[in-house]
C-alpha cells in the first residue's frame, strides 16, 4: 500500500487547527507562516480535500478538515504513546515539555529550579507559557500544554492535581521598614483576589482596624521588587522569596494573620503524565521540599 500522507505536513495542520492559527504552528515548529501554509496546501492536494477557508487573518476548518484533524489527533496522540513507552523502556526521559504557568509562580519558581533540572537532565527540552486562568484552560484543553503550575482553587476542581508545595500568604516588608502598616497601606495583587479577602476581613476583625490599600499591582512579584527597592508592605505568598531571591525582605510581623495555600500541578483527568513530565514534577516537589 503507497502512503501519500507526509506526517510534517500533516503536523503542522493539527498545530494551525490546535491553536486557530497559523502563526500559532510557524512559533511551535520553529518555521515560517508561508511554511505552514505551503505545507497545508501540499496535504490538501495529496488528500484531494479542502481543509480549511483560505481567508487572510482567519484559519477555520472545512468538514473534511475536522475529519482530518481528529484523525490527527489520533495519530499524534499514538506518537507521543510511542515515545513514551521506549523512554519508560530506556529508564530516560527524552521527550519535550510543554506546560503552562502564571506570570508570577513562573517568575519565582522556574529560573533557579530549570538551572538544576537541566543540568540533571538535558536530553529534555522544557517550554512553557505564561497565562491567566481562562488561557490556562484553554491550553491544557486544546493540548498545547500537557499541564499547568497553578494555586489549588475551586477553579481547577475538574482537573488531577498533584501537590508540589505548601506555604502561606502573608504580609512582608523591606528588612529596615518600621512595623507600621496602617500608616504606609499594603501592596496587593487584587482587592478581590486569591486570599487577599480573607486576609483584610481577619486584620479587620482582629484589630478592629481597616488595613489601607497603598496599590494594587496584579503581580505578587512585582510586589516584592518594590518592597525590595523603595520599602513598604505587601501581602505575597511565601514562595515568591523561595531560593533567597529577596534577601532584604522579612515577614512583617507573625501576629498578623496567614492564609494558607497549595502551589499544585494539574492535568486533564483520565489522561497520563509523560514519563519526562513526572520526572520534572518530582524533581520540582524535590527542590522546594529540600
Amino acid at each position: 500500500m503507497e502512503l501519500k500522507l507526509n506526517l510534517t505536513y500533516l503536523k503542522y495542520f493539527h498545530d494551525a487547527a490546535l491553536s486557530g492559527s497559523v502563526s500559532e504552528s510557524a512559533k511551535r515548529n520553529f518555521v515560517t507562516q508561508s511554511a505552514i501554509s505551503q505545507a497545508i496546501s501540499k496535504l490538501e492536494k495529496s488528500l484531494s480535500v479542502s481543509l480549511c477557508l483560505h481567508k487572510k487573518q482567519k484559519f477555520k476548518l472545512t468538514n473534511e478538515g475536522e475529519l482530518v484533524f481528529n484523525y490527527a489527533k489520533n495519530i499524534f496522540s499514538s506518537v507521543r504513546s510511542l515515545h513514551n513507552a521506549i523512554d519508560h523502556f530506556k529508564e530516560k526521559p527524552t521527550m519535550t515539555l510543554n506546560f503552562v504557568t502564571t506570570h508570577s509562580i513562573g517568575l519565582s519558581l522556574l529560573p533557579n529550579f530549570l538551572s538544576v533540572f537541566q543540568s540533571a537532565f538535558p536530553q529534555i527540552t522544557v517550554n512553557f507559557l505564561f497565562g491567566g486562568l481562562s488561557q490556562i484552560r484553554g491550553w491544557l484543553k486544546q493540548g498545547i500544554a500537557e499541564f499547568a503550575l497553578v494555586l489549588e482553587s475551586a477553579d481547577f476542581l475538574e482537573y488531577s492535581s498533584q501537590l508540589i508545595y505548601s506555604g502561606e500568604f502573608a504580609l512582608f516588608k523591606h528588612k529596615n521598614e518600621q512595623d507600621n502598616p496602617e500608616a504606609r497601606g499594603v501592596y496587593i495583587e487584587n482587592r478581590e483576589g486569591m486570599c487577599v479577602r480573607e486576609f483584610l476581613l481577619q486584620y479587620k476583625l482582629e484589630s478592629n482596624r481597616e488595613l489601607p490599600i497603598r496599590a494594587e499591582l496584579n503581580s505578587w512579584e512585582f510586589i516584592a521588587r518594590c518592597l525590595q527597592s523603595g520599602g513598604g508592605y505587601g501581602f505575597i505568598p511565601d514562595f515568591t522569596l523561595l531560593d533567597s531571591r529577596y534577601p532584604q525582605l522579612k515577614l512583617a510581623n507573625n501576629r498578623l494573620p496567614k492564609i494558607p495555600y497549595n502551589l499544585c500541578v494539574i492535568h486533564l483527568k483520565g489522561e497520563n503524565l509523560s514519563f519526562s513530565a513526572q520526572t520534572f514534577i518530582d524533581n520540582m516537589s524535590a527542590h522546594f521540599k529540600c
